[in-house]
């Protein structure tokens, strides 16, 4: 009977010691993967933060999403992907009025598109110092800046004519939609 008890007691020692070894080796993994799932908790909340105050939260969530980048990011990490989303979307509007500027038939609509695009040289800049602005972490200048460029938006807006079948309003509208991002996130930080 006693060898029964020793040999019985080695064996739960030694189920123990394997159990406990092998919960410390599953320790640093179970870490890691509870970090991962709060990266992802706090992302889902900064996009929720910021773009349920945007002017369209779908297309903010959508635009953010879109960078691969931002299923890790903090809210600083989602200002820059916005930021950067929106100087892309500046400056190919831009190309874009020029375009319509040199090829439009009547001399009303050249105007306009030339209009559009002197606005747009402007919009970039803005939406540069708002970058430049965040990496210096000036969220107030920051703000200001894209609230400039959002205004500049809107004067574009007003030269477009809602018949307008180019793709520059919807790229109007589409970089307002940028710039409301940018402009929000800067608000929060």
């Amino acid at each position: 009977m006693h060898v029964y008890m020793i040999c019985l007691h080695q064996a739960i020692d030694t189920f123990t010691g394997t159990m406990a070894s092998n919960l410390v080796s599953l320790l640093p993994m179970l870490l890691v993967l509870s970090c991962v799932v709060a990266d992802r908790t706090s992302t889902e909340a900064y996009l929720k933060r910021i773009c349920s105050k945007t002017i369209d939260p779908s297309f903010c969530t959508q635009a953010l999403k879109s960078d691969p980048r931002s299923a890790t990011a903090d809210l600083r990490g989602l200002a820059e992907i916005a930021v950067r989303l929106s100087e892309a979307s500046a400056e190919k509007t831009l190309k874009l009025a020029r375009s319509l500027a040199k090829s439009a038939a009547s001399p009303e609509l050249k105007e306009r598109y030339a209009s559009c695009a002197k606005i747009y040289d402007r919009i970039v800049g803005y939406v540069e110092g708002a970058g430049e602005a965040l990496r210096s972490e000036d969220y107030q200048s920051m703000s200001i800046e894209t609230s400039e460029a959002m205004s500049l938006v809107f004067n574009c807006g007003e030269e477009i004519e809602s018949s307008d079948r180019s793709p520059l309003p919807q790229m109007n509208q589409e970089m307002n939609d940028l710039a409301s991002i940018v402009y929000e996130a800067s608000m929060i930080l």
